[in-house]
Order: C-alpha cells, then structure tokens, then sequence
C-alpha cells in the first residue's frame, strides 16, 4: 500500500507517538495556538536585551538584539495574520458547506432582531405618551423657575 496520495485526501501521521512523522504532523504540531505568544515573549527579551546592552556601551550587541526583536516581532505578526486568513476561510468552508442552513439561520436572526425592535418602538411610544400626558396634567407655572 505504501504512502500513495490521493487527490483531495490529506496527508495523514502514521504515528500518535508525539514524534514529527510527516509533513503533515509537522504543519499541526507548527500551527499551535501558542507559537504567537512564545514570538511576542521573544520579542520583549530581546527589546530588554537590547536595552541592557545599550547600557552596558556595547552597541553591536544592541544592534543583535533590536534585529532579533523586530525579527521575533515580524515572526509573531505573520502567525496572527495567518491564523486570521485561516479563520476566515474555515468560516467561508463553513458557509459554503451548508448555505440553505445559513440563510436560514439569518432569516431567523433578521425576524428575531425585527421583532426585538418592533417591541422597543412600542416601548417608546409608550413612554412618549406617559411624558405627554404628564406635561398636559400640569397647569402652566407663573413666575421665575427654580
């Protein structure tokens, strides 16, 4: 049988192991929702780095550090941006899986946001008449206002 691929199919692991086995267990195990944070704490040791060395009067040193700060920090916001892409396109997958389910879960969203503003118009002209019906209740006050 051996490691033939298929059109359309996936490569999978052959090991649950824990050990990279392929392409494919090196991509999951690489999208984890931890490598931002581990680039933006990168990135805060080197910008400390880089301070600690000016200070020290090595400036080659600082020079290292900033360069590996903004590279940490450029790393970091690729893995942002990529997860947001993926995100985006899990959710188009999604949409594109079942679009008569999704039109009509909007159309049932559209007629519940209808009727909640129906019952706050309600709400409002109530109000308004309570208001009116006060103002009409009082007699005209002479003199100056308090």
């Amino acid at each position: 049988m051996g490691n033939r691929k298929v059109r359309g199919e996936t490569p999978r692991p052959r090991s649950t192991s824990g050990w990279v086995t392929s392409a494919y267990d090196a991509a999951m195990k690489f999208k984890a929702p931890i490598w931002p944070y581990v680039a933006f704490a990168l990135t805060a040791l080197n910008v400390a780095g880089a301070g600690y060395a000016v200070a020290a009067a090595e400036p080659m040193h600082a020079a290292a550090h900033v360069m590996f700060a903004f590279g940490f920090g450029w790393w970091g916001f690729r893995l942002r941006q990529r997860r947001r892409e993926d995100d985006v396109e899990t959710e188009l997958r999604e949409t594109l899986k079942d679009p008569l389910g999704r039109l009509a879960m909007l159309e049932s969203d559209v007629s519940r946001l209808q009727q909640e503003l129906s019952e706050v118009q309600e709400r409002m002209d109530f109000a308004e008449r309570i208001l009116a019906r006060d103002r009409e209740s009082r007699p005209p006050q002479v003199g100056p206002q308090r």
